[in-house]
């Protein structure tokens, strides 16, 4: 089940996803865009929590015309960061860490709930709706610093509050 899931997830991020929106109409929403060349990093997001572990989503844009590789990521508010997808396995879902990550040129991936995500271990402090925290994310070509909005505890998606698309 997990290779299935795995060569499923690899095979996506090749194709590019309609979207209603562009990174140049989130240019001036701040914190909910960072770049790296063609690289473009949208709505960081991870919910509320007393600490722990910690997941945390985006939408990761690779505009430019060659492949890039996601290596991973850090932050200081946590021990560990590991990029993890979710497996279902005997009934039960948990998230698996996964080895760095090819993102082809024009393609659009999405770090979801029950997808892939980044998973923060020992987070040792709580995340309240309407807090941020700086994740610097690490491609073979650079690392881009995405400040995460928490959201509500149990959020399932980005809120778009306080900005258009």
């Amino acid at each position: 089940m997990r290779i299935a899931y795995l060569a499923a997830f690899l095979l996506s991020t090749t194709a590019v996803y309609a979207d209603d929106h562009k990174h140049e109409e989130h240019a001036e929403q701040g914190s909910h865009l960072a770049e790296l060349g063609e690289v473009h990093l949208l709505h960081a997001w991870a919910p509320a929590s007393e600490g722990g572990d910690v997941l945390v989503f985006m939408e990761i844009e690779n505009e430019g015309h060659e492949t890039v590789t996601l290596l991973g990521a850090h932050a200081h508010i946590a021990a560990k960061v590991e990029l993890v997808g979710f497996e279902l396995k005997d009934g039960h879902g948990h998230y698996e860490p996964l080895p760095k990550l090819p993102i082809a040129a024009g393609a659009h991936m999405t770090l979801a709930p029950n997808g892939v995500a980044f998973q923060l271990s020992g987070v040792s402090e709580h995340l309240h709706q309407g807090d941020e925290f700086a994740l610097h994310i690490e491609f073979a070509a650079g690392e881009i610093e995405m400040m995460v909005q928490v959201e509500a505890a149990g959020a399932t998606q980005h809120s778009h509050a306080g900005h258009n698309h």
